[in-house]
């Protein structure tokens, strides 16, 4: 630094400089700068020309070597399906580049150049997100460029931040706005995802965890849980986003307990319940039983009754025995789970009405589900040798293939279905609990509601009213359709 000092390097060299550097071999004028900046560091001068002179080459250094770098940098990578597949080119973004060069900045003592990298890259996530909110935004971006202002604006975020606040800077606002248009960004390219693809847990936390330590936190989250329940209805991820939502909701009652609840009510509207069928028998539901323990677990006994209302349909001849019956044992795991007594409502409508179901249940009827027309024919033809007409009557069910219904007289019917009917029927009360409880959840209405089901002992036994209340929070499960109530025959004996 003799022979002149830095006022002869400003005068003489660094037009040379100037003149030679490029984007090519920016590389070479980013070493020199660090080379050069450390060597004035190790050598400090108290000549204010001297000083002034260092201040000057640094920066316009600097300035050279932000026009040569691309602040949204890209990495392309090929990647293979498998070892015979095509390779296909991903490009991600690279957030290095632009968290390198303002920390750079900002320890080269050029703060303002920082600040207008930081600006600079506002700007054009900014512009991003607003032409991703028109009509033609999914033709005009590419995927690949969304990827690189997604993956290069939540890095930098949270990697400048400290930078800045080390030197006493506030860049709250500057990177509020970033990241406002980075979840717009996000969503617009959710919205865009092909029918039936699910938004992953993993993806979904990330972009909540993104927002923390923002000032506008608050309001980015509720952009962000605006914008995932206007996504088209997949159960898959709406599932998802509750179970995230509600897991974080003890943490910020005020912005997910709201929308939880209205998110839950919904899923309860339109979650899959049904069972599985095969050949016209029903088998218990697995969807039931997931669908009634997050619905009561994140939107409680007021979406809890929306999905049971739902479950509580008889569908099938075998509906009740299959599906119903097996959910009693749900049923009072839930109620435990939630420390809620099986006698309160709405548990104890639930399988009040399972129960009356059950009773009710028309057996007259077999369905032979989609048998085909030429096993159709055959039974017909079995039939009608064998069994007089007035026992049985047939019909075909224009399916595809055929269905055979096969309904039986109303005294032949009476005199097969009982036996099994009230041994099906008391296993089932056994299932709920013992007498006393039985008695509690069924109060005045405990013998005739029961009837038949009841052995002798407990018929003798005088029906007490017993005073059970239910809590004011629990609504009641909506009946929706009478029970049928056909050919139910009362009997006092066992």
């Amino acid at each position: 630094m003799t022979d002149g000092g830095a006022p002869r390097l400003r005068d003489l060299l660094l037009p040379q400089i100037q003149k030679l550097s490029s984007a090519k071999n920016a590389y070479m004028l980013d070493a020199f700068l660090d080379w050069l900046h450390g060597a004035f560091s190790a050598s400090p001068s108290a000549d204010v020309q001297e000083t002034a002179a260092r201040r000057e080459i640094v920066k316009s250094l600097l300035d050279m070597l932000v026009s040569f770098k691309e602040l949204f940098a890209s990495t392309t990578t090929q990647t293979r399906a498998h070892q015979w597949a095509q390779p296909v080119n991903t490009v991600r973004g690279d957030p290095n580049v632009a968290i390198s060069l303002i920390n750079k900045c900002l320890q080269y003592d050029n703060a303002p150049l920082a600040l207008s990298l930081l600006e600079k890259m506002v700007n054009q996530a900014l512009r991003t997100a607003t032409k991703l909110g028109t009509v033609e935004a999914p033709a005009t971006l590419s995927a690949a460029s969304t990827n690189v202002i997604l993956d290069i604006v939540v890095a930098v975020i949270p990697g400048v931040k400290p930078l800045f606040e080390a030197k006493g800077i506030d860049v709250g606002p500057q990177l509020a706005r970033m990241a406002e248009a980075a979840v717009t960004v996000k969503l617009a390219v959710l919205k865009t995802k092909a029918a039936g693809a699910v938004v992953s847990r993993e993806e979904l936390a990330s972009l909540l965890d993104f927002t923390k330590g923002l000032s506008n936190a608050n309001a980015l989250l509720g952009l962000i849980i605006e914008g995932l329940k206007s996504l088209p209805w997949n159960e898959k991820t709406w599932t998802l986003c509750l179970e995230e939502f509600h897991s974080r909701r003890a943490s910020n009652e005020a912005i997910f307990g709201p929308h939880v609840l209205e998110m839950s009510k919904l899923y309860a509207q339109k979650a899959s319940v049904q069972a599985s069928s095969y050949y016209g028998v029903t088998s218990a539901s697995a969807n039931a039983t997931k669908a009634m323990k997050l619905c009561y677990l994140t939107g409680g006994p007021e979406s809890f009754v929306i999905v049971l209302s739902r479950i509580l349909e008889p569908k099938h001849e075998n509906y009740i025995t299959n599906v119903l019956v097996p959910l009693i044992p749900e049923l009072k795991a839930l109620a435990t789970t939630h420390n809620v007594a099986l006698t309160r409502a709405p548990f104890s409508e639930a399988i009040q009405r399972i129960v009356a179901f059950l009773r009710a249940a028309d057996k007259d009827t077999v369905q032979l589900y989609r048998i085909g027309a030429p096993k159709v024919n055959h039974v017909r033809s079995e039939v009608s040798t064998k069994i007089p007409a007035a026992y049985l009557t047939l019909e075909t069910v224009r399916t595809s293939p055929q269905t055979l219904n096969v309904k039986k007289a109303a005294e032949i019917a009476r005199a097969g279905k009982w036996g099994s009917l009230i041994a099906q029927g008391r296993k089932v009360l056994a299932s709920i609990g013992n007498d006393a409880l039985l008695r509690s959840m069924w109060g005045p209405a405990y013998a005739t509601a029961l009837g038949p089901l009841l052995t002798q002992e407990q018929r003798a036994v005088p029906v007490r009213v017993q005073s059970v209340p239910a809590p004011a929070a629990a609504p009641k499960v909506p009946a929706k359709r009478k029970a049928d109530t056909r050919d139910v025959i009362e009997i006092d004996s066992d």
